[in-house]
């Protein structure tokens, strides 16, 4: 069983057959699944394409169970194994532990603004920190919890989740000590979320800063040392992630999107999206638009 919404790029039959293989949690993006000892089936497969996912399979036991391309997938602990397309099987067995992420390739495009980052640096496998084993151990709490922006902060925790998953992949981030996994990195990450998720609201640093009781200086700091960018940057990269998602699913005007957004004017935010973007609000929606009459 699989709890939550369906990824957008997997259809119904395909959901349904991985919910009878598997046991995990899903958000329009993002899916997390585990082995089910009580599935029906002793095994699936999988067809991976390029274009809609990529798959990262984490061992937790020396038995994970994937082969891919007739080689066996995963067989070290605290390590990640991407697959980026074809065939994934899985073979149930007595003492499978994994995780088995499924993400959205638009998702990776549009949240960490890189085409095909991962798929890119073509790395085999790849050291599974601390950090990452934290953001999934979030991922499923939050389905024990009811809010009404459920899937906004699902998404949220995806978007940090995959951030993650990519400076691992492409070693972009500083090896994390024994020590480093603090109470300072506990409060970024969730600073980080509440910027995901309130995006759309009128955020300033000095805002920030007293909603998680730090000087403006020092707010600014640790967040770009923990997460690679200035809070402003990452605002400002959240809410035009936020604007390309209503641009492609929804049909709201460019006004009401520049609003509902957090931008000032619709002239600032079809400026900065085409800064960001190299077309303009428009071109992208011609481009991108799914599902609208």
């Amino acid at each position: 069983m699989i709890l939550g919404t369906k990824m957008h790029s997997i259809d119904e039959k395909t959901f349904q057959y991985l919910a009878s293989c598997f046991q995990g949690y899903s958000c329009k993006v993002f899916m997390l699944l585990q082995a089910d000892p009580a599935a029906a089936y002793t095994g699936c497969e999988c067809f991976l394409s390029p274009d809609r996912a990529l798959a990262v399979v984490l061992p937790l036991s020396h038995n994970s169970g994937f082969i891919h391309d007739s080689v066996m997938v995963a067989e070290e602990p605290n390590t990640a194994y991407p697959v980026y397309d074809g065939v994934l099987r899985y073979r149930y067995q007595t003492g499978n532990s994994f995780y088995l992420l499924l993400i959205e390739t638009n998702f990776l495009r549009e949240i960490l603004c890189d085409t095909n980052y991962i798929r890119n640096t073509a790395v085999k496998h790849f050291p599974v920190s601390e950090k990452l084993l934290h953001l999934i151990q979030m991922f499923r709490e939050e389905f024990e919890r009811t809010s009404f922006e459920h899937e906004a902060v699902l998404q949220s925790i995806a978007h940090l989740l995959c951030t993650e998953l990519v400076r691992q992949a492409t070693n972009i981030s500083k090896p994390l000590s024994s020590h480093s996994f603090s109470k300072k990195h506990a409060e970024v990450l969730a600073a980080a979320e509440y910027i995901l998720v309130h995006c759309g609201e009128p955020l300033s640093i000095e805002k920030l800063s007293q909603q998680f009781h730090m000087s403006k200086y020092y707010f600014s700091h640790i967040f770009k040392q923990e997460i690679g960018e200035s809070p402003y940057s990452y605002l400002t990269r959240a809410r035009i992630a936020q604007a390309k998602r209503m641009l492609t699913y929804e049909t709201a005007s460019i006004m009401e999107i520049s609003q509902r957004c957090g931008f000032s004017t619709p002239n600032h935010f079809s400026d900065l999206f085409r800064q960001k973007t190299g077309i303009s609000p428009n071109e992208y929606r011609t481009r991108h638009a799914k599902g609208m009459s």
